[in-house]
């Protein structure tokens, strides 16, 4: 597992741990999808973890909307994600 970025406290109560990504990540990313607005999704099931556990992709798709949004707003910076992209995500 690579390095521990950042814990968060989701809106759910859950707890999610931010791990620095791999080029590895975002190859095996880009395998998991055929559409490139699917890619943050699946780089986010590589690189965090809620309460302990790393999900599936699939089981991604079914995550409190609140939460993933929380997790995005994390995740987004350490991915070079501008600030008025967060700015939009915030409003």
């Amino acid at each position: 597992m690579s390095e521990l970025i950042k814990e968060v406290e989701l809106p759910s109560g859950k707890k999610a741990k931010i791990y620095m990504g791999k080029v590895r990540d975002f190859v095996q990313a880009q395998k998991m999808t055929r559409d490139p607005d699917e890619l943050t999704v699946a780089l986010i099931s590589r690189i965090v973890e809620i309460d302990g556990r790393k999900l599936p992709y699939d089981e991604w798709l079914e995550v409190d909307l609140q939460d993933f949004m929380k997790i995005i707003k994390e995740v987004l910076p350490f991915l070079g994600t501008s600030q008025q992209i967060l700015q939009k995500l915030s409003s």
